[in-house]
């Protein structure tokens, strides 16, 4: 920074130039080893095998460059900033350069940004901020490749108004609001050009052997490619009270749009051609988010208890699904990833309930197998049937957390816990909640912790019958494995002890404490033996415990 209050007050100039250069260079190195395998032969004698060949010498290969990475910023700015009376003003103006390089041909993305801001401050009181971006990106066609983006926020701190400090309960009372534009340009390369593509071969002419290669139109070309814009409003209230509580709450609502979809079900096919992506498609979230914070401190003794809550619900506008024969299949108005399903309404009990319910086109269905409820009437149980049922299994609704502690000459407890709300997950997981799925095992969810359905169990059953044989009925998405996917969990538990600074003083030491700590304690959820954050075989969600020593000199 560069102050230059020389030529007038409150000017100043920035320059940051940054290189990074990250490569990865492959080396393989290859030997057999001998080994040796024993069996039992018919005779009860055992029968050693040798492989390998004890000659075989080690293979080095050098594959060189595998893959670079190449990212370049410059960036330029100006600053200014005056305080005169009660007046406050703050703007600046900056030009940003951002080069990202990849391994390969047509790989490397520009980024341009012309920014500029300016902030004006009364008495502190009346609060306004102003941001105008003029953003060009490569990914944009020739000729099209800037955007515009503005923001805007105001304050208003209504604890410093004189007719709020007759109100003692109120130590800090702050209302604001704002709205801002973005836009996203992570797309693949060259969308918007069409390439021929091989298309497998021809013999031309009868009795020739030689086959000659085709071409064919590839991907239509994306004509109006777009940014994805993104439009952000927000309206929210800080305070502090009491000399010890700290709340805000805010309200906010999201417009998403030219995001980017398939654009098949909006042309038809008959173009002859694959249809291309489009930024057609649109969202829309609202929600709310609360926050408090109470602390005390006293002598020998203080304590905190926060908490916060967030609930945003989102809303499929447009998806580019086209069109669909029956309301309850479309996706529309519903959150991003809401689950879509079948009703399951219990389990067949024998060959006459199979022969007098609607016909199940799924695969070949035998007692014991799950019934779906035909919601169209035509007494087929095919795609038409499914719905929504439960909530989004992507994003949960909710989210809450607690955060809470105290310290008592010395020793002190923190513990923070988080939970979810209105999220749904689907029990298909294989070996655990799929038993027997290519010939793999089965659980003791499946086999201990529910009822599966045998002639003997078949008014009580919960799950349907085992089989090893492919079974594409059973297990489809459907109320049959929707589970409530809430949890309530102990993220973090710090215990700790701050040793007397008397003694820490003696050792030349300004602070020493001692602590364990712990992550995952316990988790209240409805999903058995799994993590219901991640329903996929992964690292398991780990409880770990662990102790240490903190000296600071």
């Amino acid at each position: 920074v560069q102050d230059l209050s020389v030529l007038t007050r409150g000017l100043s100039v920035e320059l940051a130039i940054a290189y990074d250069n990250n490569a990865t260079y492959q080396e393989t190195a290859k030997k057999s080893f001998m080994y040796q395998t024993i069996e039992k032969g018919t005779d009860g004698e055992p029968i050693y095998t040798n492989y390998g060949n004890p000659n075989d010498e080690l293979e080095i290969s050098n594959k060189g460059l595998a893959n670079q990475y190449i990212h370049a910023n410059f960036e330029a700015k100006v600053n200014y900033h005056r305080t005169w009376d009660k007046h406050d003003f703050t703007a600046s103006a900056m030009f940003r350069q951002e080069s990202m390089t990849l391994t390969g041909a047509n790989n490397s993305r520009y980024r341009q940004y012309i920014i500029g801001t300016a902030g004006y401050n009364f008495d502190n009181r009346y609060m306004v901020d102003i941001v105008a971006n003029c953003f060009g990106s490569s990914v944009l066609g020739k000729n099209d490749k800037y955007r515009a983006y503005p923001a805007i926020s105001a304050a208003w701190i209504l604890s410093n108004e004189n007719f709020m400090k007759e109100i003692s309960a109120f130590d800090y009372l702050k209302l604001r609001a704002s709205y801002g534009r973005s836009g996203y340009d992570i797309y693949d390369y060259d969308m918007d050009k069409q390439y021929w593509v091989g298309s497998g071969a021809y013999y031309f002419q009868a009795g020739n052997t030689s086959a000659g290669s085709s071409l064919k139109e590839g991907v239509l070309a994306m004509e109006q490619l777009d940014l994805e814009v993104a439009d952000k409003y927000n309206i929210g209230l800080d305070m502090s009270l009491f000399k010890g509580l700290t709340f805000s709450i805010d309200g906010f609502y999201d417009k998403r749009t030219n995001i980017l979809i398939d654009g098949s079900g909006l042309i038809s096919s008959a173009i002859g051609v694959t249809i291309p992506q489009m930024n057609a498609g649109k969202v829309e979230t609202k929600g709310t988010e609360l926050s408090a914070m109470w602390k005390k401190e006293y002598k020998d003794f203080n304590y905190y208890i926060g908490a916060n809550f967030s609930y945003a619900k989102s809303k499929v506008v447009e998806n580019g699904e086209g069109y669909q024969p029956y309301g309850y299949l479309s996706k529309k108005g519903y959150p991003v990833g809401q689950c879509f399903g079948w009703e399951a309404i219990g389990y067949f009990r024998d060959e006459a309930d199979i022969k007098s319910s609607p016909v199940q086109k799924f695969s070949e269905v035998r007692p014991g197998d799950v019934k779906y409820r035909d919601l169209n009437g035509d007494n087929v149980i095919d795609n038409n049937d499914q719905k929504a049922i439960g909530y989004s299994t992507a994003i949960p609704e909710i989210y809450y957390g607690i955060n809470l502690g105290f310290e008592y000459k010395g020793f002190g407890v923190d513990a923070l816990f988080q939970g979810v709300a209105h999220y749904s997950v689907m029990l298909n997981t294989a070996s655990v909640y799929w038993p027997l799925r290519n010939n793999t095992n089965i659980s003791n969810w499946y086999l201990n912790d529910r009822i599966r359905w045998t002639e003997e169990t078949k008014d009580i059953a919960n799950v349907p019958r085992l089989t090893t044989l492919d079974n594409a009925n059973n297990f489809r998405n459907s109320t049959q494995w929707l589970e409530n996917g809430s949890y309530f969990k102990l993220r973090n538990l710090n215990v700790y002890y701050n040793l007397p600074s008397s003694w820490a003083k003696k050792v030349k030491m300004e602070k020493i404490q001692v602590y364990a700590r712990a992550n995952n304690l316990f988790s209240l959820d409805h999903v058995k033996y799994m993590n219901c954050e991640d329903l996929k075989i992964n690292y398991p969600d780990m409880t770990s415990v662990y102790f240490g020593l903190n000296i600071n000199f």
